[in-house]
């Protein structure tokens, strides 16, 4: 469950999947994201320019699906906004233990990836700044039944330089979202590990 990035991976895997939408096909997401062994089904949900303080994406329908586990992928653009690292790490993981407080057993929260562009509130040496106070601050929360998942690949420099722009480039054209095969390769197993992360909560969670 997250922002446009999973909003864009439902339209990207609808088309591998025979263009049908693959919220129909939830199996069959599970066996190309390689973690049917642990999930039967995988359903997205995702919301362009979704907020953790404001603009979610539909919660009720986690609600109808009643999932074992929830990845959520949040948080970008409220600090592209303006938020503070603070308060959306906060938010999120007060919105990762509301969740826990319905069927869901395991919730998985991913890093926040660099972002060049689309700063309405911030700028980029403040966004990078936030992003990793944000990161930082979500992963101590993190305990329990709350996990933090860091996304790998998609940057290996932490200062902001003019190295870092480079590899934003390299996935991502528009400097925000994923768009490159090199990015969606990269994003599908930051989404495969986090789904084998909650997996081996819940089968500690079953002992």
């Amino acid at each position: 469950m997250g922002h446009s990035f999973v909003r864009r991976f439902e339209t990207l895997c609808a088309g591998e999947l025979s263009g049908i939408p693959v919220n129909g096909r939830p199996a069959a997401l599970a066996r190309d994201l390689g973690v049917s062994r642990d999930f039967q089904q995988v359903f997205l949900n995702g919301r362009g320019g979704a907020l953790v303080r404001g603009k979610l994406p539909d919660i009720g329908r986690v609600r109808d699906l009643k999932p074992s586990c929830v990845v959520l992928d949040l948080g970008s653009n409220d600090l592209a906004n303006g938020a503070g690292a603070d308060a959306t790490s906060q938010a999120l993981y007060q919105l990762a233990c509301s969740l826990l407080s319905t069927e869901v057993e395991v919730v998985v929260v991913l890093s926040i990836l660099p972002r060049r562009a689309g700063l309405f509130g911030s700028s980029v040496e403040r966004f990078e700044r936030d992003r990793l106070a944000y990161n930082t601050c979500l992963k101590s929360m993190c305990h329990g039944d709350v996990l933090f998942y860091k996304q790998k690949g998609f940057s290996q420099v932490q200062d902001g330089s003019k190295k870092l722009v480079k590899e934003v480039v390299e996935w991502s054209m528009d400097g925000i979202h994923v768009t490159t095969e090199e990015g969606w390769r990269l994003y599908r197993r930051s989404l495969k590990n986090a789904l084998l992360m909650g997996a081996k909560r819940l089968r500690e969670l079953q002992k």
